[in-house]
């Protein structure tokens, strides 16, 4: 049986993958041998939805999928009724600092914020 893309999805991938950026909706539609990976995500957001905290690093080289399975947590997240906000850490933002340095990691923190709606 063949599945349905609905066409606003359709359109953000093919122009997505035109540009030779990650989708921002629809990347399940691209998910190929990432099953073991997805199902572990999803063990891991039911446990924190149950009260429990978890934290993990996705570590790999140039072009191994990092942006697109931070995507793909991203969008299953959002589904399960998670709040959720991307970032880049770099010198310019940091945890800690004394010249403003944190106030712009936590900006950038709420500056991306998603949710279902």
């Amino acid at each position: 049986m063949a599945i349905r893309i609905n066409p606003k999805e359709a359109s953000v991938i093919i122009n997505s993958l035109e540009a030779g950026v990650v989708p921002n909706m629809g990347v399940q539609h691209l998910l190929v041998g990432r099953n073991r990976e997805v199902e572990e995500v999803i063990k891991i957001l039911d446990s924190v939805a149950d009260g429990r905290s978890d934290i993990r690093f996705w570590v790999g080289d140039f072009g191994s999928g990092k942006s697109f399975m931070l995507a793909t947590i991203e969008q299953i997240s959002i589904q399960k009724d998670f709040v959720v906000s991307t970032l880049d850490l770099n010198p310019s933002r940091r945890f800690y600092a004394n010249d403003r340095k944190a106030v712009a990691l936590y900006t950038e923190i709420i500056d991306n914020i998603k949710t279902k709606t």
